[in-house]
């Protein structure tokens, strides 16, 4: 039996090299996606820990309608920062009477150039609290699409107030 031509299997180098530069182009634009994706999900913890903080205020500031706190520990709340990701969590009411309560929380070991500082701000509407989430410090890539919205919170003359922890905080 006679064969005719060479019979060749496999991919020539050229087409390896196509190939590998397409996965470079590829992974060059993917990999600062994931690194934001992996930030915002330890930025989450500290959302996913304020929530028991969140029912606190709402309580307290539904059954002392005339008071104003300026630490969880007001609350008689304890929040768990048994958290590799979150750094602090604290709440206080500003303008009294719970017309303003803020609870805020920073990041750490995130990986974040600058750890996110979140504040969750609330306001009393028809006997329901409810809650804006506001990135005081941070990158708005970084943090959740719920938080995104930047507020410059330290320019307020209420964080002034010497007996709130939360103010000590952002200065």
């Amino acid at each position: 039996m006679r064969m005719t031509g060479k019979h060749t299997k496999g991919f020539t180098l050229i087409e390896l090299m196509i190939v590998i530069a397409m996965m470079g182009v590829v992974l060059s634009i993917a990999l600062p996606s994931y690194k934001d994706y992996t930030i915002r999900a330890k930025v989450t913890e500290g959302l996913r820990l304020s929530e028991g903080v969140k029912y606190a205020v709402s309580d307290f500031c539904q059954t002392h309608t005339d008071a104003s706190f300026n630490s969880i520990t007001d609350l008689g709340y304890a929040a768990p920062i048994n958290s590799n990701y979150v750094q602090w969590l604290d709440a206080a009411s500003f303008g009294g009477n719970c017309r303003l309560p803020v609870i805020g929380f920073q990041t750490i070991n995130t990986g974040a150039a600058a750890e996110p500082i979140i504040f969750l701000v609330g306001v009393m509407l028809d006997g329901n609290m409810s809650w804006g989430c506001y990135l005081v410090e941070g990158d708005t890539r970084q943090v959740p699409g719920a938080c995104r919205k930047s507020i410059q919170f330290s320019p307020w003359p209420v964080l002034s107030r010497p007996n709130s922890r939360l103010a000590k905080k952002t200065s």
